[in-house]
């Protein structure tokens, strides 16, 4: 399987249409992951939230999954995405389950790798000019369910070889295991896991029943895992700060998502000197 060149999209002249690139460059870069999850449970509350969310945060790259069709029309309806973002979707999102991107700054191609799969999962990214040359922002929604793990790993072997053409490249997502799980040993050594490498000795749970009680009550169990991650490979780049997104309840017992998201900002040492 190999990548394939996708259209991106922006708002113009009271319609979504191709967006044409555009070259940055940019010397800072806060991206943030985040999966939506698809229940309807407190669905609308929980959209509202998110929107919201996304408008107020510094972002300028926003990974999605378990993109749904409402949240995905929500989307392209809101106010601030169509004046100042471009977007990225992968198959399925219009009329199933996917991922997306959303760009706040300058974006010069987009593509699109199939990943091994039995559940339709890939590999999005958009390319991005910066003061020392391309950068790749790509996210995935690894395989779920614990007995995956072998497909998990092939994932990331396509996930890293397609990201070998560029010199940069930040890959963020769902990535559905722990840094205890076997799967980690798939992991390319090159790039830098931005949570422990910026708070060393915090668990940072983005799946974490004693302070979502939201996901305790969905699923019956507890459960305190970092599946959702910021992986940098970014030479002549810093990272300055990671935090959790969707820690505070939108209402008691009610959160964004059963997943908290992860936001992470980058730096380029030439802005830096």
């Amino acid at each position: 399987m190999s990548a394939e060149e996708i259209p991106f999209v922006s708002w113009s002249s009271g319609r979504w249409g191709f967006a044409a690139p555009e070259p940055g460059p940019i010397s800072a870069l806060t991206v943030l992951t985040q999966n939506t999850w698809f229940s309807a449970a407190h669905r609308a509350r929980r959209l509202r939230g998110l929107l919201d969310a996304l408008e107020r945060s510094d972002a300028d790259v926003i990974a999605l999954q378990e993109v749904l069709p409402d949240l995905r029309d929500r989307l392209l309806e809101a106010d601030w995405v169509r004046e100042q973002a471009v977007l990225a979707e992968g198959v399925g999102v219009a009329v199933s389950y996917g991922v997306m991107l959303i760009a706040r700054v300058p974006v010069t191609r987009a593509w699109e790798l199939p990943l091994p799969s039995a559940m339709g999962r890939s590999l999005l990214a958009m390319e991005l000019t910066t003061d020392a040359g391309t950068l790749v922002v790509a996210t995935a929604h690894f395989e779920s369910t614990r007995e995956m793990g072998a497909t998990r790993g092939a994932q990331l072997e396509a996930a890293f070889e397609a990201l070998d053409a560029f010199d940069r490249a930040v890959l963020l997502g769902d990535f559905n295991f722990d840094p205890a799980d076997p799967e980690e040993a798939a992991l390319d050594p090159r790039y830098v896991d931005l949570w422990p490498a910026l708070r060393p000795g915090e668990p940072g749970y983005t799946e974490d029943t004693t302070r979502n009680a939201m996901r305790l009550a969905a699923k019956g169990r507890e459960k305190h895992v970092r599946y959702d991650r910021v992986l940098a490979r970014t030479p002549g780049w810093v990272p300055r700060a990671v935090s959790l997104v969707g820690t505070e309840p939108l209402a008691p017992g009610v959160h964004l998502s059963d997943h908290f998201g992860v936001s992470a900002t980058l730096v380029s040492s030439r802005a830096r000197d």
